[in-house]
C-alpha cells in the first residue's frame, strides 16, 4: 500500500484497471478473492477479519464485555504466527475504532493488526483493564507499519498494558483527523548496528499516559 491523505480514506472507487481504490488516498486494493473490505459496526467478544488484504474503513469493532476483554484479530494473529491465515497488506482507515475493553471486572482485551508485507495504521484502539491490567495489542507488518493512531492500554485500578511494535521498518507519522501523511523527518537506526535495514522514520507520536509502555522489537530474520 502506498501512502497519500490516508485519514481521509472513507470511501472506495472501483478503477477501470480492476483494482479498489480508498477515496482520498492513493491506496489501491486487489479486487481479487480474498480481499476483506469491512465497514460499520461489528460487535462480538470474538471477531476475526481475516484476508490477503484487509481494509477497515469508518469501522467500529468491539469485543468489550463486562469481564475479560474479548480478542479482535485483523489480517493475522501475533507476529503472524499460529493457524490463523494472515493478510499481505493491512489497512485502517483514521476514524475506524477497535475495542476490547473489560467494562466491569476484569483484564484488557487482546487486539492483533497484522500483514506479511505492509500494515498502515491510523485508526483507535482500547484494550483498557477494570480490575485488572490492560490488555495486550500488536500493530505490526512483517516488513513495514505505518503507525498513526492511537492505543489505550491503561488500567485505572491496576498494572498498565502492552504496546507491540514489530516491524523491520517503523514510521510513526502525524495524522490527525482530516490530515495528511506527515513522514518527511530523517531516519533513525534502530536495532544492531550492522543491521541497516532496520530505521525508525519519526513523524510526531500521538500522546502518551504517563507510565505508558511502548516496546519496539527488532526482528529476526
Amino acid at each position: 500500500m502506498t501512502g497519500g491523505n490516508l485519514s481521509n480514506a472513507t470511501g472506495i472507487t472501483v478503477n477501470a484497471n480492476g483494482t479498489i481504490q480508498l477515496t482520498g488516498s492513493n491506496v489501491p486494493l486487489s479486487a481479487n478473492p480474498g480481499t476483506t473490505l469491512i465497514t460499520g459496526q461489528v460487535t462480538s467478544p470474538s471477531i476475526n477479519i481475516l484476508g490477503s488484504q484487509v481494509g477497515l474503513l469508518s469501522a467500529k469493532l468491539d469485543a468489550s464485555t463486562p469481564g475479560q476483554g474479548g480478542t479482535i484479530l485483523i489480517g493475522g494473529d501475533y507476529q503472524g504466527k499460529g493457524t490463523v491465515p494472515s493478510a499481505s497488506q493491512t489497512f485502517v482507515s483514521g476514524d475506524t475504532q477497535i475495542l476490547a475493553n473489560s467494562l466491569l471486572k476484569g483484564d484488557g482485551g487482546r487486539v492483533i493488526v497484522w500483514s506479511n508485507d505492509n500494515t498502515q495504521f491510523l485508526g483507535t484502539i482500547s484494550a483498557r483493564g477494570s480490575t485488572g491490567k490492560g490488555g495486550f495489542v500488536e500493530v505490526s507488518g512483517k516488513n513495514a507499519l505505518t503507525f498513526g493512531g492511537q492505543v489505550d492500554v491503561s488500567a485505572p485500578n491496576g498494572l498498565l498494558g502492552t504496546l507491540l511494535l514489530d516491524p523491520t521498518t517503523l514510521t510513526i507519522v502525524d495524522a490527525p483527523a482530516g490530515g495528511t501523511f506527515d513522514a518527511t523527518a530523517g531516519n533513525i537506526p534502530f536495532g544492531l548496528p550492522d543491521n541497516g535495514a532496520n530505521t525508525v522514520s519519526w513523524g510526531r507520536s500521538p500522546p502518551w499516559a504517563l507510565g505508558q509502555m511502548l516496546a519496539c522489537k527488532r526482528r529476526e530474520i
